[in-house]
């Protein structure tokens, strides 16, 4: 076991140091943050929205998230039928969405704060389907809302 005067003075001599100085104000930076996250309440974040979607084709959907989440979050998607729409046997529509990319805060420590996401949209069906894709997002996040996020509409 290392003597106390011994580690005192080491670091005392690692204090001295502009080297020295400086990690010791980037523990203090870091000590800062972490408790700056201790006082927030990090919970179980759910965000859900819906985009319309008129005809076939693919798009990219821009996705605000109304609270930051400190985890990528699950990402997930349905399908379905706008109203009034209707599918023949054997020629279903096929619908696709996958995150392209993600929006993200750089947060100290380098950790990635998710604040948005763009979603492309891959539906193939007859030309003048109407149809609305669901979407979901789900993970620890910052105090925030859970709900619904803008609808977005527009052709395909």
């Amino acid at each position: 076991m290392p003597d106390p005067r011994q580690l005192a003075a080491a670091k005392n001599v690692v204090a001295s140091s502009a080297a020295g100085r400086a990690l010791q104000a980037m523990m203090v930076e870091r000590r800062a943050y972490v408790e700056n996250l201790a006082e927030q309440a990090v919970r179980n974040g759910h965000l859900q929205g819906f985009v319309q979607l008129d005809g076939s084709g693919e798009t990219d959907v821009q996705i605000r998230f109304p609270m930051e989440f400190v985890e990528k979050p699950i990402f997930t998607y349905g399908h379905e039928m706008g109203p009034n729409q209707s599918a023949t046997q054997g020629a279903f529509p096929i619908a696709s969405a996958t995150v392209l990319n993600w929006d993200i805060r750089k947060a100290p420590g380098d950790n990635d704060i998710y604040i948005g996401a763009h979603v492309g949209v891959v539906v193939l069906g007859p030309p003048e389907m109407i149809s609305i894709l669901h979407y979901s997002f789900q993970g620890q996040s910052f105090s925030g809302p859970s709900g619904s996020n803008t609808t977005v509409t527009g052709k395909l």
